[in-house]
């Protein structure tokens, strides 16, 4: 016939497939939350696209600003003062520690001159005495004749008075140390006397006590600056702490985003069931909701497979994703999720409709279908197409989709037979977006006609 466009019938392995309806999600959304209770002091305009760090929301932290201010120049105040001190100690310590050493010093010499004192003298200690006596004898006699020498001189007017004098001062001075060398001989051969002895006894017993003294002034100092150092040093760290606590209060009133995405206000639902968004001026409290944060770059379908399909689905199926207001382009994507818990096909309606429409008497699972491109057209709550593979049939009659006429809900098909139009009744086994399987009514091959 001519002007009729007509298709045969097809017989083979046949792709079984389901295609459900669903809505574009973003497969990377977070709801941003406050952490404090607080007013809002600045929003970040809703639909704006934001990175990664960004500011979404400042909550009031004036406070806490002047707070941390005062905070940090009591800080630098203190810890300029550790550090006087630090250099203070340091030299007061070698201060201490001299005066210790001095005390060691003063020690050491009495107990040496005590000991000198206690011990005999020896055979070379005594000729030293003896020695020295002898020379101071001689000087004695070469003073004397030398003063002799000199008064003559003068008397016959040929030395003037003042060599006269001076040899009179050196004969003084020559018998002087003749005189001690003598005392010193005899104090050497008798020994130390008892009050010798105990004087140089109490001048150890006084350097003991002046050593222990300056090591218990050394220990107490020590201890006093080490004390300072060690509250100056507590009150830095009390104050760097107190700048961190501050510096927390502070970032969590400074809401970031955690990833990439479009900002969209949280509604907030009232008794009344009216719905609200946030504003400058709302206070929030912790744990309020306040922005979605959808990352548009990667999108998935949020659908829902029957009860009749679900033991042939898994995670990792490949699936294919057509988009209503994109017809010109299909997405590749793969099933990532499926819902444990089945539900009646309504309960997800508006209370309303499902009054209106009853239960639908069969179960769903909810599914998740992650496109595996990337399209800036892609938004938001458009309505998207899944084609999900369920199984393969080896051998199965099928037909195109638009092939299937119906009539008091009785599918048939029209043959082309020797020019003539023949309707037949079929059965309708499983299906694809394309094709029908005909479960009885054509054997395979047959021409048909198409609308």
């Amino acid at each position: 016939m001519d002007g009729v466009k007509t298709a045969r019938v097809g017989r083979g392995p046949f792709n079984v497939v389901v295609v459900e309806e669903g809505e574009l999600r973003a497969v990377r959304q977070t709801t941003i939350t406050a952490n404090v209770s607080e007013k809002i002091e600045w929003l970040v305009p809703e639909g704006a696209e934001v990175q990664k760090g960004d500011v979404l929301v400042e909550l009031e932290k004036k406070e806490y600003e002047e707070e941390q201010e005062k905070t940090e120049v009591g800080l630098k105040e203190a810890e300029t003062q550790l550090e006087d001190l630090v250099d203070t100690i340091e030299s007061q310590k070698k201060e201490l520690e001299d005066q210790v050493r001095v005390a060691d010093v003063a020690l050491k010499v009495a107990e040496l001159k005590l000991k000198m004192l206690k011990e005999s003298p020896t055979d070379r200690e005594k000729e030293e005495a003896e020695a020295d006596l002898e020379s101071a004898k001689l000087q004695v006699k070469e003073a004397e004749l030398d003063l002799n020498r000199t008064r003559k001189l003068a008397a016959e007017g040929i030395a003037p008075d003042i060599d006269l004098r001076k040899a009179l001062m050196k004969a003084r001075i020559a018998r002087a140390e003749a005189d001690a060398a003598e005392f010193a001989r005899q104090t050497l051969l008798k020994g130390p006397s008892d009050l010798d002895l105990r004087e140089a006894e109490l001048a150890v017993e006084s350097a003991r006590l002046e050593r222990e003294l300056a090591s218990e002034t050394f220990v107490s100092a020590r201890a006093k600056l080490e004390g300072d150092v060690e509250e100056l040093t507590a009150k830095v760290r009390k104050l760097k702490g107190k700048i961190r606590r501050t510096k927390a209060k502070i970032e969590a009133r400074t809401v970031r985003a955690p990833h990439d995405g479009i900002v969209m206000y949280h509604k907030q639902w009232h008794r009344e069931s009216k719905a609200s968004k946030i504003e400058v001026g709302a206070r929030v409290w912790p744990g309020m909701a306040l922005i979605e944060l959808p990352d548009l770059r990667r999108m998935k379908v949020l659908t829902q497979v029957s009860e009749f399909v679900i033991r042939y689905v898994r995670v990792g199926l490949p699936v294919t994703v057509k988009v209503d207001l994109i017809p010109d382009r299909t997405y590749a994507g793969k099933l990532t999720w499926i819902d444990r818990w089945g539900r009646d096909k309504n309960v997800r309606e508006e209370d309303t409709t499902g009054r209106r429409q009853g239960l639908a008497g069969f179960n769903v699972f909810a599914v998740e279908v992650e496109i595996l491109e990337e399209d800036p057209r892609l938004k938001l709550g458009f309505k998207a197409r899944s084609t999900i593979p369920i199984k393969q049939l080896a051998d199965a009659v099928h037909v195109p989709r638009e092939a299937i006429f119906l009539r008091d809900h009785q599918p048939y098909v029209k043959l082309l037979q020797n020019n003539a139009v023949i309707e037949r009744e079929v059965v309708l086994g499983e299906e694809n977006e394309e094709s029908f399987v005909i479960v009885s009514g054509l054997a395979g091959g047959e021409e048909i006609i198409l609308p």
